[in-house]
């Protein structure tokens, strides 16, 4: 006997066989921005610190010591990387997963905020730096647990049909 062939009205979207956002390099991007956004806020937490303490910041050659100079010259690239793995993991998630704007939102917020910080000094700076990376990292967590409810919906539907 034949097995009749299962098809689904045209007006019924199709699962996905392979899902963007499976347990692998977009879920690890997820996990990193987390990171990357605490690493945001330990640096500012560090610069901070050291500003308040002249005496630290004096030390090696010239203006400032090579430790003040080392964390500011960390910003750009910790700016970008938070940024290229929020690209990555949250843009692809959102069209192909669960399309809730909801993370993607936060991590423009976020971002917002960071690049903000860098036209205001002193612990305003310190403040919005770090509402900054609670957005971001924030973003990357309901990400997350928007995939996870996109692919046990997606699961329990395939199992149901």
């Amino acid at each position: 006997m034949i097995a009749p062939l299962v098809t689904h009205p045209p007006c019924e979207p199709q699962a996905r066989a392979t899902p963007h956002h499976h347990a692998g390099a977009p879920e690890l991007a997820d996990r990193m921005g987390i990171g990357v956004s605490l690493t945001c806020a330990v640096h500012c937490a560090a610069t901070g610190a050291l500003s308040l303490a002249p005496s630290l910041v004096s030390v090696g050659h010239g203006e400032g010591s090579s430790l003040g100079t080392a964390l500011e010259l960390m910003e750009t690239p910790l700016l970008a990387l938070a940024l290229l793995i929020g690209l990555y993991s949250l843009v692809p998630a959102y069209r192909h997963e669960h399309r809730n704007p909801q993370p993607l939102a936060l991590f423009l917020l976020g971002l917002g905020q960071l690049v903000a910080s860098r036209f205001v000094e002193g612990p305003l700076e310190i403040a919005v730096t770090v509402v900054g990376v609670g957005f971001v990292a924030v973003s990357h967590l309901l990400n997350l647990r928007a995939c996870t409810r996109a692919h046990r919906s997606l699961s329990s539907g395939a199992l149901s049909t």
